[in-house]
């Protein structure tokens, strides 16, 4: 389970860091991850990317997390499905 504290302090820190280069940054951390076979790491820096998103008010780096070969593999594996995670999102933006 990510800790989505931990994303979100991450996520700041990169912004601050690399500003709108933030999600080409997490997206290098979460492939890099995913050639190493980390599975932890990848559901963390995936978590970053959806904050660093949030932070930019940009959905783009979400779509490309999504759309990635490493999460893809993850979501199936997990028995997870583009639609899981889109009813997910859907009922967080409504709390």
């Amino acid at each position: 389970m990510v800790n989505e504290w931990k994303a979100r302090d991450i996520a700041t820190h990169v912004v601050q860091e690399h500003g709108r280069d933030a999600p080409a940054i997490v997206e290098a951390k979460w492939k890099a991850y995913g050639s190493a076979g980390d599975v932890d790491a990848v559901g963390l820096w995936v978590q970053v990317g959806i904050e660093v998103g949030a932070l930019l008010d940009t959905h783009s780096s979400l779509a490309s997390i999504l759309e990635g070969a490493t999460t893809k593999t993850m979501m199936a594996a997990d028995g997870v499905t583009r639609r899981d995670i889109d009813n997910l999102m859907k009922d967080a933006k409504s709390k």
